[in-house]
């Protein structure tokens, strides 16, 4: 919590983080690699503002605030396992590409201009937050899981659990 000077996070076998908000306000933080942890807890990368690299590969579950506030503009994003995030996970935050090929249910995701979202055919629920806005915000590009040449086949929704349409 507000490590300063804190670069790198390294846990290889790590499972379970038990404390909430543990790297809140590192404001220098930039890689992550935790590919064994299973849920990320409250706002555990809150005001991160320089996260780039981040390894959450058996991550299930997103809890909230865990990404508030970060503004990185570069940052993709793979959780390929998780399958639900919780209301206002992303609140404030700003990231190029959530790749999330196995989500199922959201109530929050990046709000930024610019940022792009792979989804899968297994997304069932996207929910209003807390402020009664779309899980969506300003998203501008959904994609069909694993496009293979990048964004440029970005799709329209054209489903009753989106409320407007990108």
């Amino acid at each position: 919590y507000q490590c300063n000077n804190l670069v790198d996070v390294s846990f290889e076998k790590l499972t379970t983080l038990t404390v909430t908000n543990c790297f809140e306000s590192c404001s220098q933080l930039k890689n992550v690699h935790m590919p064994s942890v299973k849920s990320i807890p409250y706002k555990t990368f809150a005001g991160c503002s320089d996260l780039e690299n981040i390894s959450l590969k058996s991550a299930e579950q997103i809890d909230g605030w865990a990404f508030k506030s970060v503004h990185s503009y570069s940052m993709v994003l793979d959780i390929p396992n998780v399958t639900h995030i919780e209301e206002n996970a992303f609140d404030d935050c700003f990231l190029m590409l959530l790749d999330a090929p196995s989500l199922v249910s959201a109530k929050s995701f990046p709000k930024g201009n610019g940022t792009s979202i792979v989804l899968s055919s297994k997304f069932q629920e996207c929910t209003f937050n807390a402020k009664g806005y779309n899980s969506f915000g300003d998203v501008v590009a959904i994609a069909p899981d694993r496009v293979q040449s990048g964004m440029s086949q970005a799709i329209t929704i054209n489903s009753p659990l989106f409320l407007r349409t990108v």
